[in-house]
């Protein structure tokens, strides 16, 4: 949790006292420890990917558009991408059920894709004779 407080610029944690509050009593809810190293590592990385003047007054669909894109520059994997993105999106609902933003610009973004099958070849008529034999 230092860590991550200690990452954002001076002049944001002094004047984002609300959202680093909440940043803490966010983790301090996550029971299992690698959840919340990945959390703690996922915001640090949406904070600081590129500046930003307000972290809660930025947190709009541009900059989380724009952290999709930072992912794929980075060559993460689309599973990475995706669990990244779900660990901010948990922290934005946590943030909109405390009325701290207005609403959740996560919900509107379109994720991208995991393939997860692959085609299969399909036994012909003779092997399945052969098989049911």
């Amino acid at each position: 949790m230092k860590d991550l407080i200690q990452s954002l610029p001076v002049l944001q944690r002094e004047k984002d006292t609300k959202l680093i509050t909440n940043l803490s009593v966010f983790l301090r809810k996550i029971r299992n420890e690698n959840t919340k190293a990945a959390t703690e590592k996922a915001l640090k990385e949406f904070y600081t990917f590129k500046p930003c003047s307000d972290l809660l007054k930025d947190l709009n669909e541009t900059r989380c558009l724009d952290y999709l894109d930072y992912l794929e520059s980075k060559n993460r994997s689309t599973s990475t991408i995706n669990q990244r993105f779900s660990l901010i999106n948990k922290f934005v609902l946590f943030l909109r059920k405390r009325d701290l933003i207005d609403h959740n610009p996560t919900e509107v973004i379109e994720r991208p894709g995991i393939i997860t099958s692959r085609p299969t070849k399909a036994l012909t008529a003779e092997e399945v004779k052969k098989l049911l034999r």
